[in-house]
This record gives C-alpha cells, structure tokens and sequence, in this order.
C-alpha cells in the first residue's frame, strides 16, 4: 500500500468514527475505563506544565489530552490530520476554554514555525504516521530548546508484534531503544522510558465487574514486575530537546 493510499485510510477511518471515538476507547467496558485512566494519570503526571507554557498537541482527535491539560494557563493548539474529529473537540473545549486554538494538518508537516512550542505531547498516534521519523524531525523543528515531549505508541516487545506478523495489527510498532535513538538523532536526550499494559488488552475489554477487574490488574502487574516493565503493549517515552 503506498504512502498516499494509507494516510486517505486513516483519514477515512477518524473521520467516520469520530462522532463515538470518545465511547469506543472505554466501550462501555469497566476494564477499558480503567485503562484509559491509568493511561492518562501516567501521562499527564509526566508532563508538567508550568506558567505560560506553548503546548502542541499532535493528533489531538477529539481533544482526550488536550482537555486534561487546558485548564492550566498555558496556550495550546491541537493539532489532527481530522476535521471531524477536531470538530468535536473544538465543541467540547473551545466553548468553555479560550486558551486552546485548532489546525487540521498532518504530523508529518506541522504547518508550524521554527522553534514555537516549549512541550510537545502525542499519544497514541505516531504508530499511524506513514513516515514517522519525518514526524520526529518536524517535532525537533518545532519545539525550543531545552522543550519537553511525551511520546506514547505501540511495543514492538510485546504481545503487539505477534499481532503484527499474523496481520491483526495494520499500524506500526517499535523498539523503545530504537526509537529512543532516533530521538538523540534528531537532538533530544530521553528522560524517561516506561511500557504498560503487558497483557492482552482483550482481558481487560472482557472485565465487567469488580472482582474479575482486580484479578485481572493482579496479572499485569505480576507480569510487568517480572519482565521489568520493558514488556507493555505500549510505551511512553518523555526527552528533552538539547541541541
């Protein structure tokens, strides 16, 4: 499939499901809301915001992250590849936060000059981009020195890359190290390097009550203990911006 043909895909893809994206990450499931929050509390607890800052938020659908983060005093632009999806999150923030501006544009060229941005976040989407060191490379353009960025996406050490060679998986995985390196290549130092997730998140998809909810976080966290955490179905990588 070539590069053009897929990024009409995943277009087509946010566009159509934008209007229940927000229902379909949890899907009614206690399990899946339970990840989405632990998700978000790691997330958002390593990276901080301070006074003033300039955030970009890369793929902000329909504004999942940027709402956690706009009740600060920073100033904000999401950022999607989406209109559909953007659509929505500019209904759902804009109205009550002013601090927060849209662009429908592509990761792989952020419509954005030199140097703009302290902190960069992108969860969740890079695994979708066709050229993703491309993406990295804007990403270094775009934000200052000494600029913060949250990366988080798919583990190629993990039960996702068996997904990937039988073909249940179309998007993208990586090595954390290997990624970590095309980081320092683009100029950035890694602060923190950490998975989650180190089951199949159909275990949690299926947990629809209390006691199979615990038995099911008492494996993961079993299973994370015993692979050091490197083993999680995804991975956040936080760096900081040096040369």
């Amino acid at each position: 499939m070539n590069n053009k043909l897929k990024s009409n895909k995943v277009l087509s893809y946010f566009n159509n499901i934008a209007k229940f994206y927000d229902t379909k990450i949890t899907a009614g499931s206690m399990g899946l809301n339970y990840i989405d929050k632990v998700e978000m509390d790691s997330l958002i607890s390593n990276f901080p915001i301070i006074h003033r800052n300039r955030i970009l938020d890369i793929g902000a659908g329909t504004g999942r992250i940027t709402e956690q983060i706009v009740k600060s005093d920073a100033t904000i632009l999401a950022l999607d590849i989406s209109p559909e999806m953007l659509f929505i999150a500019r209904k759902k923030i804009y109205e009550v936060y002013g601090n927060v501006y849209f662009v429908i544009a592509s990761a792989e060229k952020l419509p954005i000059r030199n140097k703009t941005f302290d902190k960069i976040i992108s969860v969740r989407v890079i695994h979708y981009v066709n050229n993703w060191k491309n993406s990295l490379s804007e990403i270094s353009r775009v934000i200052t020195r000494n600029g913060l960025i949250l990366i988080s996406t798919n583990n190629s050490f993990s039960f996702s890359i068996l997904a990937k060679i039988l073909g249940l998986m179309k998007v993208n995985v990586f090595n954390p190290f290997n990624f970590a390196e095309e980081l320092r290549n683009q100029g950035f130092i890694t602060v923190k390097i950490k998975s989650y997730i180190h089951i199949p998140i159909l275990f949690y998809a299926i947990s629809n009550n209390s006691f199979m909810l615990k038995f099911v976080i008492t494996i993961d966290n079993i299973f994370g203990f015993l692979t050091k955490s490197l083993l999680g179905i995804r991975f956040y990588i936080v760096a900081k911006k040096y040369r």
